[in-house]
């Protein structure tokens, strides 16, 4: 990616990649998490609650509570990311690597609700 690229994910809308996230929360976490390493609550309950909790703030006009569950989102992926990759480093499979994707899509997606949420006066 170039500087222009990053640039122009600056102003992107961000609702696509909320609601991205929201259902890889929802939806993909769980599944994956259940066939990979078998059923853990202490995963998997914050991450349905966080997936639910990331789309309807999308659909919601409060930025405060976007970029509240920009973080929410930011700090799963970290979990995952570190999960999948750096807790099984031997047994590291393509598929554990998209994690770093998600992370760098969250990621983004913090800093643009960040940017947001203070251009327009804490609202």
């Amino acid at each position: 990616m170039t500087k222009k690229d990053i640039k122009r994910l600056n102003y992107l809308d961000t609702e696509l990649s909320e609601i991205t996230l929201g259902l890889t929360w929802l939806l993909f976490f769980p599944v994956i998490l259940i066939l990979e390493k078998g059923f853990n609550p202490f995963l998997i309950i914050p991450s349905v609650l966080i997936g639910l909790a990331t789309i309807k703030s999308a659909l919601s006009p409060s930025v405060k509570h976007r970029k509240t569950m920009a973080y929410a989102c930011f700090i799963m992926s970290i979990v995952a990311t570190s999960m999948f990759i750096l807790a099984d480093f031997d047994k590291v499979h393509a598929s554990h690597l998209l994690w770093i994707g998600v992370s760098v899509l969250a990621l983004f997606n913090l800093k643009r609700l960040t940017n947001r949420f203070y251009k327009c006066k804490h609202g």
